[in-house]
């Protein structure tokens, strides 16, 4: 499957055009500053955008149209890449050849009227879809605070990234939320609506069997006043607040305790990616050394992960214990870093990772969705693309590894201990 580009109204849609899967695939793309504002206002316009526009005014009546379209699916979703906020807009169509009807083009003028007909009348939101979307954010956003892991990852991110674009979209309590979301007022809802769909669209991906008809009449459709160049001002590093700290935290509402030990890495270049990757997926999936050394072998943890912060070089592990097993588990990763150090440890993780790779990749078009994000990833350069990330992988030597581990140096231990009796 090659890709190829597509002249739309002022752009290049990026085209797979394929009748391997039975979906049509469609994302647009739209880049903004990453600010608490912002993601809390794109939040807003998305829910009142999908159940409410100036001809079907309640979301009953757009549910059913969809429902005539063989389980179309639309989405307006947000999301941070670093510092910048993407929104996508996505659309999902089952193949017409697939249930034998022609149906694709009232189905893309559906959906071009689902997004570029909003439902304002005369600068004015609708009064009883504004209450409805506001009660579900909210809502969503106090049954979210509530949960203890998002609770211990919210303090930590703020332990390691206070005034960072970690700690964006940290929000204290439902209250501050609702209060923020409050303030907004229709024109606010209004003016976001202007300034990602008439502003801020930076691209478009297609996967499917799409006909010529149907690319022709999308080109026709989908046209944006203004196409701005991708700003990649999110690969930018971070200094993060690590200092050999340790910071605990009680919560007499959970016994499950979190604890997370953070590592900086000596003069961390984004070319070593690659070796800290190597070392996540060993802990993690290839060997599962975290779950077979702290869970089976010490009988410590509930669950453990390892996690690497691509740009800004740092890596953590977390795992979920008991609250008096803290210092026991600490001793045991440092035990697991150590056995990294051996060459002859090392060799048979590092073969068996260079497999998992190359499996991943052969795999990759399995999977329709996973192969459209990996496509959309590395268009909007997240991601290397899967061929090169490949190649580097297999570079890696049992010394790269050794190497890499030695520059760790642990920086801040954070236990969010569950002290419920």
């Amino acid at each position: 499957m090659k890709e190829k580009k597509y002249k739309m109204n002022g752009y290049d849609a990026l085209v797979y055009k394929t009748d391997k899967y039975t979906s049509l695939l469609a994302s647009f793309m739209f880049e903004i500053d990453y600010t608490k504002e912002n993601i809390t206002l794109c939040d807003y316009l998305a829910d009142y955008m999908l159940n409410t526009n100036k001809k079907y005014k309640r979301k009953h009546e757009l549910q059913k149209m969809i429902r005539t379209y063989y389980g179309m699916t639309i989405s307006i979703t947000n999301f941070n890449v670093g510092s910048k906020l993407f929104v996508e807009v996505g659309f999902l169509f089952l193949d017409p050849l697939l249930v034998k009807d022609d149906y694709l083009s009232d189905a893309i003028d559906f959906v071009h009227n689902y997004i570029f007909n909003p439902n304002f009348i005369d600068g004015r939101l609708d009064e009883y879809q504004k209450n409805e979307s506001k009660k579900t954010l909210i809502n969503y956003m106090g049954s979210h605070l509530s949960n203890p892991d998002v609770k211990a990852n919210n303090e930590y991110r703020k332990s390691i990234g206070k005034n960072t674009y970690i700690t964006t979209d940290v929000f204290d309590s439902k209250e501050e939320y609702e209060d923020l979301l409050n303030s907004f007022t229709d024109e606010d809802v209004i003016k976001m609506y202007h300034k990602v769909f008439d502003e801020s669209f930076v691209g478009c991906v297609l996967m499917g069997n799409y006909s010529d008809d149907a690319l022709k009449q999308m080109k026709e459709l989908f046209t944006f006043k203004k196409v701005r160049e991708l700003d990649a001002s999110y690969f930018e590093k971070l200094d993060f607040n690590l200092d050999n700290r340790d910071i605990t935290i009680e919560d007499d509402s959970v016994n499950q305790s979190t604890l997370i030990v953070t590592y900086s890495i000596n003069d961390y270049k984004e070319e070593d990616y690659f070796k800290y990757l190597a070392i996540k997926l060993a802990l993690n999936y290839v060997g599962m050394v975290l779950h077979k050394v702290l869970r089976e072998e010490l009988k410590l943890v509930y669950n453990a992960s390892a996690n690497f912060n691509r740009r800004s070089g740092y890596m953590n592990i977390r795992a979920y214990i008991d609250k008096d097993n803290k210092d026991k588990t600490i001793g045991g990763i440092d035990d697991i870093l150590n056995r990294f150090k051996d060459v002859d440890y090392i060799k048979d993780l590092l073969i068996r990772g260079k497999k998992e790779v190359d499996l991943d990749a052969y795999t990759l078009d399995e999977s329709e969705s996973r192969l459209f994000d990996r496509t959309i990833q590395t268009k909007y350069k997240w991601k290397l693309p899967i061929e090169e990330q490949t190649k580097l992988f297999h570079s890696l030597t049992e010394q790269d590894i050794i190497d890499a581990i030695n520059r760790l140096k642990k920086e801040e231990i954070f236990f969010y201990k569950g002290v419920k009796e």
